[in-house]
């Protein structure tokens, strides 16, 4: 569906809007970001979705884009599920730093303007480090040899070169530029190869919230 995301009510926006202010978590990071407290943003999935709630607090950054973001995710009683951060940070000479925070896990990559990968790497809780290029790359090799097809991929298999190259071109189609294209195939992909469907569909929800209609318009083209 193009509009999954539905708004809420103005008193249920500020009880969770408040609830992630007050946050311990919240907390610890405020000082370190530029936060846009004044555009927050509270939007509910549907209820195929679980009803999740999600607020999203924009992060002010160098990019000329509003990618950068804070976003909690709420169960349909209100009580918090995860958060995930995105950040983005463009260097003198074109390269867009992307940093990517969530309960148990961070990312972090260097990405061209054109959207080559030039370095990503996941670190878990327990601080072991794994080179998301070579995980990447090994996928997309894995999934041409098999001759995935977008229309028959799973949730297992959803980082397969097929649907990536699918969901890539509509999000480019959308205006979406490439280096941001990357950072979501770098925060998602490795998440979604393997793993049950809750963790990768969170991510992308992450990235809906973020892209609003766009990235759910792509998924729904590609899946």
């Amino acid at each position: 569906k193009e509009e999954s995301l539905s708004n809420v009510s103005v008193e249920k926006q500020n009880d969770l809007r408040d609830k992630v202010m007050q946050d311990s978590k919240f907390k610890e990071i405020k000082d370190k970001y530029a936060f846009n407290t004044d555009n927050v943003v509270v939007k509910q999935f549907p209820e195929e979705n679980g009803s999740v709630y999600a607020v999203r607090i924009p992060i002010n950054d160098n990019t000329g884009y509003q990618y950068s973001s804070y976003t909690v995710f709420f169960d349909k009683n209100c009580q918090q599920k995860e958060s995930v951060l995105f950040m983005f940070n463009k260097l003198e000479d074109g390269i867009y730093q992307f940093f990517a925070k969530t309960g148990d896990s961070t990312v972090t990559a260097n990405i061209s303007e054109d959207g080559k990968i030039l370095n990503a790497e996941k670190i878990d809780s327990c601080g072991v480090g794994q080179d998301l290029t070579k995980i990447l790359e090994y996928k997309n090799l894995e999934a041409n040899a098999s001759g995935f097809a977008a229309s028959f991929l799973t949730i297992k298999t959803a980082a397969a070169a097929g649907f990536w190259s699918c969901f890539n071109s509509c999000l480019a189609g959308m205006g979406i530029p490439a280096w941001a294209i990357a950072a979501l195939g770098v925060a998602c992909s490795a998440i979604c190869v393997g793993t049950a469907g809750a963790a990768c569909l969170l991510c992308l929800k992450a990235a809906e919230v973020v892209l609003v209609g766009t990235v759910t318009y792509c998924f729904g083209q590609c899946w």
